[in-house]
């Protein structure tokens, strides 16, 4: 339905795949809908998913780069935050055993990766939700560079005509601008992912609360279990999921009927203020 609604909206009378212009010429005596355009589009039998497959892969491929990224950068955090305390378990034997300790600028004993654990001490603070969300926001930070590199790219760099032609712009398909639009779904579909984990880990952690506190005042089973259960409902953030579905959902229409991705494209430039929000909390 959509794809024949797209096609007569692409062209009115003629033939579809006959250059048109607004005069009506180019044999089939039709014309387009915008001025000053002359080039040919599919018709209805060429909107199937034969043309989908480089995209899905691309989607696939991203989504699962961008889990294995948060897992490499939660093995160096972990692995730097045990070389901290082996260092620092080191250094303090070595402090009780000897009676004149050295001067304070020569007390350091961290050479190498672990002297990079000065940048992430206060990653040593955090509990285990929140060490997953500081590694969410450093993938993030990537995702950010990446989008705004391949928005404009597709902007910029694009060979298309699409900055000339609102016509181009609205409905043609180029192969650059549905890779990085389908990295961009990856990524959002790997974020998502861990948003949910790090909501069940926050309300993991409150209904254990909650039970030990119900347990010390003496409260029925029923009435902790009650709580658990509003406190695990309540980690649900909506909003967050409808914004992840929605652009998921429409950069994939958009790929697959070849609508309106060179304005997606100009959408992923946005991500520069992602920039200046994870500064904020890295350096918070």
């Amino acid at each position: 339905m959509f794809a024949d609604l797209i096609r007569r909206v692409r062209f009115v009378g003629g033939s579809n795949t006959t250059p048109q212009t607004m005069d009506g010429g180019g044999g089939g005596g039709g014309h387009y809908l915008l001025p000053n355009a002359t080039h040919s589009f599919p018709d209805r039998a060429d909107f199937d998913c034969s043309h989908c497959t480089s995209a899905v892969t691309v989607f696939i491929t991203s989504a699962v780069g961008w889990c294995t990224l948060f897992v490499l950068f939660r093995i160096v955090n972990d692995s730097l935050l045990l070389s901290s305390h082996s260092t620092t378990s080191t250094s303090t034997s070595k402090t009780e055993s000897d009676t004149s300790p050295p001067p304070v600028e020569q007390r350091s004993d961290r050479t190498g990766l672990s002297a990079l654990v000065t940048v992430t001490d206060p990653y040593s603070t955090l509990n285990t939700a929140n060490r997953a969300l500081w590694n969410s926001y450093a993938v993030s930070t990537v995702h950010s560079l990446v989008a705004i590199y391949g928005g404009w790219q597709t902007v910029v760099g694009g060979d298309r005509g699409a900055l000339s032609s609102p016509l181009l712009a609205a409905f043609d398909s180029e192969p650059t601008r549905d890779f990085w639009l389908m990295v961009t779904c990856g990524y959002l579909f790997y974020d998502l992912c861990v948003v949910i984990y790090i909501q069940r880990l926050n309300a993991t952690a409150a209904i254990a609360a909650v039970k030990a506190a119900a347990n010390t005042n003496g409260a029925g089973g029923s009435t902790s279990t009650a709580v658990a259960v509003s406190v695990s409902l309540a980690s649900i953030d909506p909003l967050m999921l409808i914004h992840h579905l929605l652009i998921i959902a429409a950069f994939s229409g958009g790929v697959y009927i070849h609508v309106g991705t060179f304005y997606m494209c100009c959408f992923l430039m946005n991500e520069v203020s992602t920039l200046f929000l994870n500064a904020n909390y890295f350096s918070t």
